[in-house]
C-alpha cells in the first residue's frame, strides 16, 4: 500500500445516469417511430422508418418550398430553419401567415420542425423550408387564388433554388396551361437542370380519382395513411370520419396524414 502521503485523491467512480434531452413530443409522432401505443390499436412498426434514416441523412443543405397559406416566420420550433420566402398574392410579408391561417406553419412543422428540444422533429429536421404564400383569405372566410398566382410561386420556388416543392393542397378548378407550364419547368428545369422533386396531396374527398394537379404525369402523388397503416377512410382507426384519402390510378404512394404531430 502507498503511504498517505503519496495519495493525491480518491473518489468513488459511481455509475451516473445520463438523461438525454429530447424534442417533448417526439414520442407521440406515430409517423416517425410507430411503437403500437397509438389510440390502444397495436400496429408496431407501421410508419416510415424514418430513425434509421436518420443515421445516413436529416437533409441537410436541402431547400424544401412549401406552397400553401404562409408559414409562420418566428415559431420557436421553426425559426432556426426558415430562409427567405414569397408571397405569390401580392399582400407582402415573405411568406409569413396570416392570424388564424395554421395550414402551411403544420406542413413545415412535419418537414423540418427543428431538432431542439421543443415540439416535435421535422423528418428532415435540418432542412430549410422556403415558406411561399399562394392564396388569401376572402370576405367570407374562403381560401381564394389564381392560376397565375400559384404559377409565379413555382417559378418563383424554382428560380431561388428550392430542390423540392412540397403542395398540401388539390385545386381542380385551376388546371391551366400557364400552371402546368410552370410545375413542368420546375421539374425539367430546377436544381440547376437536375429537375425539382414536386410532391402534391390527392385529396381528400373520399374519391377514387386524385386530383388535379396530384394527377399531373410528372408529378409525386400523395395519399395518406391511418395509424393503423391503412389508407385514410371514413372508417380509419384514427376516429375521424369527415375526410377520406383520394386514391387511384396515378397515386404514387400512401404516407402517414392522419392525426400527425406538428
Amino acid at each position: 500500500a502507498l503511504p498517505i502521503s503519496d495519495v493525491i485523491y480518491a473518489e468513488p467512480n459511481l455509475i451516473r445516469e445520463i438523461v438525454i434531452h429530447n424534442d417533448p413530443y417526439l414520442d407521440l409522432q406515430w409517423s416517425i417511430e410507430n411503437k403500437g401505443l397509438w389510440n390502444g390499436r397495436p400496429k408496431p412498426n407501421m410508419d416510415m422508418n424514418v430513425k434509421p434514416a436518420w443515421e445516413i441523412a436529416t437533409g441537410t443543405g436541402v431547400k424544401i418550398a412549401v406552397l400553401d397559406d404562409g408559414v409562420e416566420l418566428n415559431h420557436p420550433d421553426l425559426a432556426a430553419n426558415m430562409i427567405t420566402g414569397y408571397d405569390a398574392t401580392g399582400e407582402g410579408g415573405g411568406g409569413v401567415n396570416a392570424p388564424g391561417d395554421l395550414h402551411g406553419t403544420s406542413c413545415a412543422g412535419i418537414i423540418a420542425a427543428a431538432k431542439n428540444n421543443i415540439g416535435i422533429r421535422g423528418v428532415a429536421y435540418d432542412s430549410k423550408i422556403m415558406p411561399i404564400k399562394i392564396y388569401s383569405k376572402n370576405s367570407w372566410g374562403g381560401n381564394t387564388t389564381t392560376a397565375s398566382i400559384v404559377a409565379s410561386a413555382f417559378t418563383w420556388a424554382k428560380n431561388n433554388g428550392a430542390d423540392i416543392i412540397s403542395n398540401s393542397w388539390e385545386a381542380p378548378a385551376l388546371n391551366s396551361p400557364t400552371l402546368n407550364n410552370a410545375i413542368n419547368d420546375c421539374i425539367n428545369n430546377g436544381r440547376s437542370g437536375k429537375g425539382c422533386v414536386v410532391l402534391f396531396s390527392t385529396g381528400n374527398n373520399f374519391s377514387n380519382t386524385i386530383s388535379y394537379p396530384s394527377s399531373l404525369p410528372n408529378v409525386i402523388a400523395v395519399g395518406a395513411s391511418d395509424p393503423c397503416d391503412h389508407r385514410k377512410t371514413a372508417i380509419s382507426c384514427d376516429n375521424d370520419t369527415s375526410w377520406g384519402s383520394n386514391y387511384g390510378e396515378g397515386m404514387s404512394f400512401i404516407a402517414p396524414g392522419a392525426q400527425v404531430y406538428t
